[in-house]
């Protein structure tokens, strides 16, 4: 439980990235925050480490750490998304989305400021069997959308937040259904420019980061890295770099999958998942290389009806990548091993 009736909400201290800033002593660990340390250095002119801050180190800068204990603890993403659903019309469902929260029920995703259009594929009101008209109603008549998905024990529910209205609630089938026919959808339409890591050289140009070097030629040591993308039409921006990453393109996740399980057995499971993809079926997952546990976790074997026994075996004997596709009443299993042929397992959505 993330709440209590005595002591209200738990709460976790602040955490902070952790970077590295060099002075005449050597290196010094900072507290990342915003556009500068917490001491108060500029971003760009630290390098980032991995993990969080962490006070009481040798390395540790002190008024990093002074500021870090005073910062007040975080409030959970249940918490914050309990004060908003608060606002919802009252009733049964609200009711059970608040108790969802309290009981630290995952919250997954949570998009802010999307437009109504785009983030309306997202909320599958197809699915809904309770809200979906009043959502649908509140999608068209707002322009910015937040919304937020919570998994509850026996439901999902979706809080849309239109800005400027109260929030409505949706819920859903815990499990998925595959979504309509998508007419027009096609691998060639479907590809999106391709995207770059943002790089800053000493003259304050941005660079598009591509491996080991920027688009222009700069070598990745001689750019200091940004957690964003790189952006063509800013004003800093390299126009060489822009000019090259708006020849790049890069195919949609069902033309890559496609690819991919060429490589299979043979049989309707592969040529009824190929068929779905080239009319735009949805990847609801797609993990990277995993370790068996996690593998056997993510692939909800009890759910599939056909191909269970080929590919419990080949996630048990090593790392495999996994992906799950929603079309007709199937939710096809792609297991997509080091070595060997892929694997295609399914089973029915209506479980």
């Amino acid at each position: 439980m993330l709440f209590d009736e005595h002591d209200g909400w738990r709460r976790c201290p602040a955490e902070f990235h952790a970077c590295v800033a060099s002075g005449p002593a050597g290196d010094v660990i900072h507290a990342a925050s915003g556009s500068a340390t917490l001491c108060g250095i500029p971003l760009p002119e630290v390098s980032f480490g991995r993990g969080t801050f962490e006070p009481g180190g040798d390395a540790t800068c002190d008024a990093c750490a002074e500021k870090a204990a005073a910062t007040p603890p975080r409030r959970s993403v249940q918490e914050r998304l309990y004060d908003k659903v608060l606002a919802a019309e009252p009733g049964t469902l609200r009711d059970e989305v608040l108790d969802a929260l309290r009981r630290g029920a995952s919250v997954h995703p949570w998009t802010m400021g999307s437009s109504a259009d785009s983030v309306r594929p997202e909320l599958r009101l197809h699915e809904a069997v309770e809200g979906g008209p009043e959502a649908d109603e509140a999608l068209r008549n707002a322009s910015r959308v937040d919304q937020a998905e919570v998994r509850g024990d026996s439901w999902r529910f979706v809080v849309v937040m239109p800005h400027g209205a109260r929030p409505v609630l949706v819920r859903r089938p815990l499990r998925r259904q595959a979504g309509p026919d998508r007419p027009g959808w096609s691998f060639a339409n479907a590809r999106k420019p391709a995207a770059f890591g943002s790089g800053t050289s000493a003259d304050r140009v941005e660079h598009a980061v591509d491996g080991e070097r920027t688009l222009c030629g700069i070598p990745v040591r001689d750019v200091v890295l940004y957690l964003h993308h790189f952006v063509a039409d800013r004003r800093a921006a390299c126009p060489r770099c822009a000019a090259r990453a708006a020849t790049r393109d890069q195919p949609s996740a069902q033309e890559r999958l496609h690819k991919l399980i060429a490589a299979a057995e043979p049989g309707p499971a592969r040529d009824d998942l190929a068929a779905a993809l080239t009319r735009g079926a949805e990847i609801t997952l797609w993990l990277s290389s995993r370790g068996p546990t996690l593998a056997r976790h993510y692939a909800e074997l009890d759910e599939l009806t056909e191909g269970r026994a080929e590919v419990t075996e080949a996630l048990s004997a090593g790392h495999a990548s996994l992906a799950h596709v929603l079309h007709g009443p199937w939710r096809s299993t792609v297991v997509i091993r080091e070595n060997g042929r892929p694997l295609i397992a399914r089973g029915p959505t209506d479980v």
